[in-house]
């Protein structure tokens, strides 16, 4: 399971990017969000075992005042609820700096996410 922690005093939003070979739009990864997490909220955005899957995962966290630091994986997002392969795009997409992480071949990983 992939779990996110809200322990800021605002609401977050998180978009994740998780590897799916051959997605049907092109790439190998698709890029969904968002799960809006109120402050002392949690949200499960991948209800899987972890250690079943491939381990590198991406995330972009923000809120209407800040954004969490990413790893250099640019991707195309929108503000609206979405689930698109890797290289799709749209009209009001921006880009995103994504956190790249590994699962470490647990069946869990929690963030808690903090200002």
């Amino acid at each position: 399971m992939l779990q996110y922690l809200n322990n800021c005093p605002f609401t977050v939003s998180v978009a994740i990017m998780r590897h799916t070979p051959n997605c049907a739009d092109g790439g190998d990864w698709t890029k969904e969000g968002w799960w809006n997490i109120p402050p002392g909220g949690s949200r499960i955005p991948y209800g899987g075992d972890l250690d079943d899957v491939y381990p590198w995962w991406c995330d972009f966290i923000m809120s209407s005042n800040q954004v969490w630091p990413g790893s250099g994986i640019f991707r195309y997002l929108t503000l609206r609820r979405f689930e698109w392969c890797e290289w799709v795009s749209s009209t009001d997409a921006f880009q995103a700096n994504m956190f790249l992480f590994n699962v470490d071949g647990r069946p869990d990983k929690i963030f808690d996410i903090r200002p």
